[in-house]
């Protein structure tokens, strides 16, 4: 007996510098699902180009995905904080989705420096009850608890917001995206991470927690020991890349190569493939300054070759 098709809404909010990390998390989303399942793909666009439009659409071939792009008039942000230079208008996408999106009574929000790994369906069909969201706690909670703390608002949990369950009719019905940007607006000082920390503020009662399964954060900058524990791991659906992500030189998470196997299944390949080779020359010259180093200038002299000394001085 053929199992009943069930139709996820998904919502992405992007610009075109980020439209090919969009492309390997639909891709990841793809290969991850389960036959039965399919999906409609909503995102939340901030000027987006053609040629990654067409890209992205072409995922859709296989008849289990169709997109929807929203276009964003990022006018309606004028004044709002955005305290990172890396960071745009596109980070605020996510509080609009209920306006932008009003067929959907439910919509599961992912960031695009994400890969899932296994299906969403589970995630789909959390029982969101009374409440406005479900998300994952954030893997600095209690250093933004504390922040926040400082500046006089008292949390009990932080939650991230690159992965969340949303209550669409809520939203809609309690007209939150604007009691948000007047909450924004008014407290522009002290939000280091404006829409997330309005996010956790504004609804600090209602949103339900969920398992690190559903967002294990991944920190690219750090040494390897700080890689999520192994049960983490495992349990994994969803990997999100924080801080140093792993299409840059440098990450130094192992869980980078996740990424980089979907990356390698998606329309972007050849940027991947690009990718790879950078990073192997640069490890290639890396391995040889080790093993070749000559120094003859200087207080302390020394020379090496394949990774021994054959002379050391030290004027001191």
């Amino acid at each position: 007996m053929r199992a009943e098709i069930l139709r996820i809404a998904i919502c992405f909010a992007c610009d075109d510098r980020y439209a090919p990390h969009l492309g390997v998390a639909v891709t990841s989303i793809l290969r991850s699902s389960a036959p039965e399942e399919t999906f409609a793909f909503y995102i939340l666009d901030g000027g987006i180009s053609d040629r990654n439009k067409k890209r992205i659409l072409s995922l859709g071939e296989a008849g289990k995905a169709e997109f929807a792009f929203v276009a964003v008039d990022n006018s309606v942000f004028n004044g709002l904080p955005i305290p990172n230079p890396n960071w745009s208008a596109a980070i605020y996408y996510r509080l609009m989705a209920s306006r932008l999106i009003p067929d959907e009574k439910k919509i599961i929000y992912l960031d695009c420096d994400l890969v899932v790994c296994r299906s969403l369906a589970p995630l789909w069909r959390f029982d969101l009850g009374k409440n406005a969201a479900a998300g994952v706690e954030d893997i600095a909670a209690r250093t933004h608890i504390e922040r926040l703390h400082n500046a006089g608002y008292f949390l009990s949990r932080y939650v991230n917001s690159g992965v969340l369950l949303l209550n669409q009719e809520r939203w809609r019905t309690e007209k939150l995206p604007d009691r948000f940007f007047a909450f924004m607006n008014e407290n522009r000082g002290i939000l280091a991470y404006p829409d997330q920390d309005a996010l956790n503020l504004l609804l600090r009662d209602d949103i339900c927690p969920l398992g690190t399964e559903w967002n294990t954060q991944i920190l690219g900058r750090t040494a390897k020991e700080d890689t999520p524990c192994p049960e983490a791991v495992r349990n994994a659906v969803i990997f999100h890349y924080l801080d140093r992500k792993p299409w840059l030189i440098g990450c130094l998470s192992p869980l980078a190569s996740v990424y980089e196997e979907f990356w390698a299944l998606s329309p972007w390949k050849d940027d991947c493939l690009q990718f790879q080779r950078q990073r192997n020359r640069r490890e290639r010259r890396e391995r040889r300054r080790r093993l070749f180093r000559i120094r003859l200038l200087g207080s302390e002299k020394w020379i090496v070759f394949f990774g021994k000394t054959f002379y050391h001085k030290s004027d001191s």
